[in-house]
């Protein structure tokens, strides 16, 4: 293994420290330095070390800020932790439009 090799593991096994056994094994399985995505701004990734998904705000070298989806405080990431994000599927996008209806009535008292 080469001595840059070396050194990105351990990077990701820094990063890695406080998450729990279960969940560091499995961003270590999805983590892969080879394969890293193209993180465009404006596109939905997920961060696999925070399990969150968020909308890319700008990207630099050694960082990318991302936002909430659906707004919210930045955070930043690697851009190796990085995945594309799941497309939302339809009965997720119908489920959340019920749910701002049942909230858009309930504030109105009705």
């Amino acid at each position: 293994m080469s001595e840059r090799g070396g050194a990105e593991s351990e990077g990701a096994t820094r990063r890695l420290q406080g998450i729990d056994h279960a969940r560091r094994a499995q961003v270590e399985h999805t983590v892969k330095p080879d394969e890293e995505p193209a993180v465009v701004v404006g596109t939905r990734m997920h961060d696999v070390v925070h399990d969150r998904v968020g909308v890319v705000m700008e990207v630099k070298p050694q960082w990318v800020f991302l936002r909430p989806v659906h707004g919210g405080v930045e955070w930043q990431a690697m851009p190796e932790d990085l995945e594309p994000a799941a497309p939302v599927d339809r009965s997720t996008a119908e489920l959340r439009a019920r749910v701002a209806e049942v909230n858009r009535l309930s504030r109105l008292g009705l």
